[in-house]
């Protein structure tokens, strides 16, 4: 009986495997999306990056990215609530994202001003609105354990700041590291990229500011790879000249930050349902955008460990 049993399961096992079916998967045509990511601060021109988005699996290297992702024939504007209208000029720099932004040549940002962005590129038109609120202060910076974790040459960033009472603020962090070995090229997102003082309305608050968002694209040329695993770190060591940028955003650029959190600290597996992201950028002609158009109210800190 048990042969007989084994004899059936056998005779099913063969059947299916006979009946798979090679299976031909159609893809849709993949349609290129404006990536912008635009910045202004106070007494600087705003800054606007923009791209093009490539599919999942494309090759990216140096020579593509200028060629096929970076949009270098985008009319952009930008006007402040006084009625001043720059428009943008693209150049080089170092400190872009993709080494190319378009910045303002007479337009500089001021406290709690207003700023419109437009852009105008192959016959489709984007805009958004922003502004720099009041300035954020920081009481104090300095390097504690990471993680609990003591040791006289890893630490992590600390700061201590008041929230102002009576308002709805949102706070934005980057870093900068500079060493023997190499220099970060541009700001890096930190952890946390963005805090709502919805747990600490008119309080203080203290918090850890890790070193995240690093990319092979921003990695200096000059790492081994024994540096290059270390550049990818959270924590900070010793001979790090450590720069802290704090800001107030508006609560339209904390919510594409904190929707986006996911995918600029750690990425996203494309195969499984992605995050909805709230990108500020709207278009008129209702094409399809991504990215963030943001007023940074900033302060800087040096720290040298």
């Amino acid at each position: 009986m048990k042969r007989s049993n084994y004899f059936l399961l056998l005779v099913s096992l063969m059947f299916f495997v006979s009946c798979e079916t090679e299976i031909d998967v159609s893809l849709p045509q993949y349609k290129n999306e404006l990536v912008v990511e635009g910045w202004i601060e106070p007494g600087e021109p705003a800054k606007v990056s923009l791209s093009k988005s490539v599919p999942y699996l494309s090759t990216i290297n140096m020579n593509t990215l200028y060629e096929d992702v970076i949009v270098k024939d985008a009319i952009v504007t930008v006007q402040d609530e006084h009625g001043l209208i720059d428009t943008l000029v693209l150049v080089q720099n170092n400190e872009a994202p993709l080494y190319w932004y378009y910045t303002s040549p007479t337009l500089r940002g001021e406290l709690n001003t207003k700023y419109t962005l437009k852009i105008d590129w192959n016959g489709k038109k984007y805009s958004s609105n922003t502004s720099i609120p009041d300035t954020m202060a920081l009481d104090s910076v300095w390097l504690d354990n990471f993680q609990s974790f003591e040791s006289d040459t890893i630490k992590s960033l600390k700061v201590k700041f008041q929230d102002q009472p009576g308002s709805k603020d949102y706070y934005l962090f980057k870093v900068k590291i500079a060493n023997e070995i190499y220099t970060d090229r541009v700001w890096l997102t930190s952890f946390p990229i963005a805090l709502d003082d919805v747990s600490f309305p008119g309080a203080p608050y203290t918090g850890d500011i890790l070193r995240f968002g690093t990319s092979e694209f921003y990695m200096p040329d000059n790492l081994s790879q024994q540096d290059s695993w270390e550049y990818y770190r959270p924590y900070y060591s010793v001979g790090d000249t450590i720069y802290l940028k704090a800001s107030k955003i508006d609560y339209n650029s904390f919510r594409f930050l904190s929707s986006a959190g996911s995918t600029m600290y750690f990425g996203v597996n494309p195969f499984t349902n992605p995050p909805q992201i709230y990108s500020n950028i709207t278009s008129e002609t209702e094409d399809k955008c991504l990215g963030v158009w943001m007023g940074c109210a900033s302060t800087m800190r040096k720290i040298i460990f």
